[in-house]
């Protein structure tokens, strides 16, 4: 638990989107152990992309 003036961990925040991620993606489809990892790849994919064009973006800047 944060408490006080406590910052979260950048990890911390990514896992929670991950999983929320994949708890929005199962309510269309109930998933098996392997989907969940698999859909867990294409967020990691996904975010690793979006990364890499804010910085190519900024490094132009």
């Amino acid at each position: 638990m944060v408490q006080g003036d406590e910052r979260v961990p950048n990890e911390v925040i990514c896992w929670q989107n991950k999983l929320l991620f994949i708890a929005d993606f199962s309510k269309l489809h109930p998933l098996s152990a392997n989907e969940v990892f698999w859909v867990g790849q294409y967020y990691d994919e996904k975010v690793a992309t979006i990364h890499a064009k804010h910085r190519e973006f900024f490094r132009y800047i």
